[in-house]
């Protein structure tokens, strides 16, 4: 059974649930004006198994505003394919094997549930003072050993990750681009 109160003031807290690699409670309450910086700090992890520097935030406000956007941008599609005039009977004719196809992707692109990821470690792995909302999932990825390549590789598959080891000595490891050659600069 499940019983929910509902208060008619705002309330002061708000409810962070938590995931990954993480030591104990799964569910934190805090005052709504601590951030995501404050509140990583009370958080107990296993040093070696977490990846403090990969943290992110699941938020169900923004993975609302990702699915608006999302068919917005395909509605917008969808009209310009419609609505554009065809010079001769030809072109309509090619027009309208098209808009099949794209009414195909359109379709399932509308099926598309975003997560509502936000990225809140910087490259050089500090944390983005951001205020925390209700329902946010913080979630702290265990360290992985692996690196998937895949693209344009002879290859694609998980490599083993070394310490040190360059981008194309990892693409290496999958074979090496497939193609043209691949020009890496690192700065």
């Amino acid at each position: 059974d499940t019983v929910t109160f509902v208060a008619d003031v705002a309330t002061r807290t708000i409810r962070v649930n938590v995931e990954g690699s993480r030591l104990y409670p799964s569910v934190l309450v805090s005052d709504r004006d601590m951030t995501l910086c404050q509140i990583l700090d009370h958080i107990a992890v296993d040093a070696g198994l977490a990846n403090t520097e990969g943290v992110f935030i699941l938020r169900p406000s923004l993975a609302l505003q990702q699915k608006r956007a999302i068919d917005e941008a395909l509605d917008r599609l969808e009209r310009q394919l419609f609505l554009s005039p065809a010079p001769t009977g030809s072109v309509a004719e090619a027009r309208s094997a098209e808009a099949n196809l794209v009414s195909q992707y359109i379709s399932r692109a509308r099926r598309v549930q975003p997560e509502g990821r936000l990225v809140v470690m910087g490259q050089d792995g500090a944390c983005a003072p951001l205020r925390l909302e209700n329902g946010d999932i913080i979630v702290i990825p265990e360290r992985s050993q692996t690196v998937m390549v895949q693209g344009e590789v002879n290859m694609p598959q998980a490599v083993v990750w070394r310490e040190g080891w360059s981008v194309s000595q990892f693409l290496d490891a999958a074979g090496g681009p497939r193609g043209v050659p691949l020009a890496l600069q690192f700065t």
